[in-house]
């Protein structure tokens, strides 16, 4: 993921860093409006996908 183990350039710069500041607020349980309005998007889809 991200260009570990590959021959592709590594994610760099301003998108790099946009995701490792996504990912520490996911892990900490601070999202922002942004990343609630990604979560309920997210959860709607999968209950549109749900196989059971």
């Amino acid at each position: 993921m991200l260009g570990i183990d590959t021959t592709y350039p590594l994610v760099t710069g301003h998108y790099a860093a946009e995701m490792r500041a996504a990912a520490v607020r996911v892990h900490t349980r601070q999202l922002n409006a942004s990343d609630q309005k990604v979560l309920e998007r997210s959860k709607k889809i999968l209950q549109e996908y749900r196989l059971c």
